[in-house]
């Protein structure tokens, strides 16, 4: 069931006035219109031009309302019909005002189709070229909006955004996307105006094609946008968040489906996290800008050849993985040097360090420092970036580790290159470095140390 609460609130008067300024900017006085839904006798029919007040269907510059006197017992609001008399299967809104009961569950579909072979898409567009539109859900308490419809019954609703889309609403609420996509030109955008988390769940493509917006999505703070496998299946390389920049914001992109691919360049302009309780490769750019992107949840995230950036700053962090979890960088060939850190000290009493770290590839992986569990170099090579300073106190580009693995002892063909940085190695267990009288015989790093002098015991001349 959908309502509009018409109380003067506070909160209302910040949602209203933030999608006002946001979608619509202050280019044009908007045009209201309120659904009424003919006195419960229109068929809860978008495109009817006599379910509105004013007597016509909303354009691209209305404000449109969901109001209270729209009382519908199956919750369903649908932007076109089947059968004789079809109405258009287009429609368009400046901003898009929506409340629901609490605890209630509206839907917004393609048609009012009940069978697959009657069913029709359609297409609702927001704003226009020139100026953005928007989408305010907000529900008395809780509740769940759904933007098309888990079913092969009604079609496949498409949002058009030709600038801007800005979803707005307050914590403790669910914004769904079933069988719906977006498209066009413009970004998407999402924005919590509360102090607990607004959740987006599956923004994905569907069966008729994917979210191939291209003007890039943000994620804001305490919001957090839950992206499920496309209904296609495969990985989905610029799929869920459409073909732009993913610009995280303070918020969370929570990732759920094993072995996808994230194409997007991902761009991390306030502290930030990726959830990947099941995994996800990322073969797009990524930058930190001197931000702190936190993965979290125990799935694998392996940095597929990314695209990192030397003049970057900020950290790569895992602060509440397990530590039998893995974190790989492949760089197959060439350098890819991220001037930010992997991984940093959780508990500066224990010293406490999380994640392995797995460099594999030919090519060579360049950062500031790690302060990880383990660091695994399987192929090729890892250099810490030179720290700029031999300052005492400086320790910018010291590496802290619990472990350090390589690929092949005897014969090392993988490289630790330090530049005129510290390493430091704190264990609890086996001892990691070994000594020289041991190190023909299979002792830690004093082995690798050998080696590296030409398995001269008097360490005197470097290979």
């Amino acid at each position: 069931m959908f309502t509009l609460t018409t109380s003067s609130s506070s909160r209302k008067q910040i949602l209203l006035t933030t999608a006002v300024a946001i979608a619509l900017g202050a280019t044009r006085a908007a045009i209201g219109a309120t659904f009424t839904n003919n006195a419960g006798f229109g068929g809860s029919l978008w495109n009817l031009g006599a379910n509105w007040n004013p007597t016509s269907v909303p354009d691209s510059t209305t404000i449109a309302y969901i109001p209270a006197t729209f009382t519908n017992a199956d919750g369903n609001l649908y932007i076109t019909n089947t059968g004789a008399g079809s109405l258009s299967p287009s429609a368009s809104v400046g901003v898009l005002v929506v409340n629901s009961a609490p605890g209630a569950v509206g839907t917004i579909r393609a048609s009012n189709s009940t069978s697959p072979s009657t069913a029709r898409d359609a297409v609702l567009t927001f704003g226009s070229a020139s100026v953005g539109g928007g989408l305010i859900f907000d529900p008395a308490e809780s509740g769940v909006l759904n933007i098309g419809a888990n079913t092969d019954d009604d079609g496949v609703l498409t949002l058009d955004v030709p600038r801007s889309l800005t979803f707005v609403g307050p914590g403790a609420l669910n914004i769904e996307f079933f069988k719906a996509r977006i498209i066009g030109a413009g970004s998407v955008s999402f924005l919590n105006v509360s102090t607990t988390t607004l959740q987006i769940y599956q923004l994905n493509g569907t069966a008729t094609g994917s979210s191939t917006f291209s003007g890039g999505s943000t994620i804001g703070p305490l919001t957090e946008v839950i992206v499920y496998r496309p209904w296609t299946g495969g990985a989905t390389p610029k799929g869920p968040l459409g073909t732009g920049t993913v610009h995280l914001n303070g918020g969370t992109l929570h990732l759920t489906s094993a072995a996808d691919t994230l194409g997007n360049a991902i761009n991390v302009i306030a502290h930030s996290t990726l959830d990947t309780p099941i995994g996800v490769n990322l073969p797009g750019s990524l930058k930190t800008n001197g931000n702190r992107l936190s993965i979290r949840n125990g799935g694998t995230v392996t940095f597929d050849n990314t695209i990192f950036h030397a003049t970057d700053t900020g950290t790569i962090a895992f602060p509440s993985l397990p530590d039998s979890t893995a974190s790989h960088f492949v760089v197959n060939s060439g350098t890819s040097t991220y001037g930010g850190a992997i991984g940093e000290i959780t508990d500066t009493t224990l010293l406490h360090l999380r994640q392995r770290i797995i460099k594999t590839g030919s090519g060579t992986l360049e950062v500031k420092h790690f302060r990880t569990k383990t660091l695994e170099i399987m192929s090729g090579a890892v250099r810490v970036l030179p720290s700029g300073t031999n300052q005492v106190g400086d320790d910018s580009g010291v590496s802290r580790l619990n472990e350090i693995h390589f690929d092949n002892n005897s014969a090392p063909s993988t490289i630790l290159d330090l530049e005129n940085n510290d390493l430091v190695l704190s264990w609890k267990d086996v001892d990691p470095i070994g000594s020289l009288s041991s190190a023909t015989s299979g002792g830690g790093i004093a082995r690798l140390i050998q080696t590296a002098f030409n398995n001269d015991d008097a360490l005197g001349t470097p290979r």
